[in-house]
């Protein structure tokens, strides 16, 4: 897959709607050694029995080029 730069927000990701299982979220594709990773919520983890380091198929449709994705609100640390 190649990086279109009209179609990045910043440092490379790439906005998207992903689909996991039944599970649909918004995300971006992270550039990391010419691969692309999604960030998934805990949540939608454990929604789909998936744990860290599993490889899954996921469906990936790229957002309009309008923003970056809504992540949610930051976690209290």
């Amino acid at each position: 897959m190649r990086e279109q730069p009209e179609l990045s927000y910043g440092w490379g990701c790439i906005a998207a709607t992903v689909t996991l299982g039944v599970t649909t979220f918004t995300s971006a594709l992270m550039p990391r050694q010419q691969r692309y990773l999604v960030p998934m919520k805990v949540a939608v983890r454990r929604t789909e029995g998936v744990d860290l380091g599993d490889v899954v198929t996921l469906r990936v449709e790229i957002a309009e080029p309008t923003a970056p994705p809504d992540m949610g609100p930051p976690r209290d640390r």
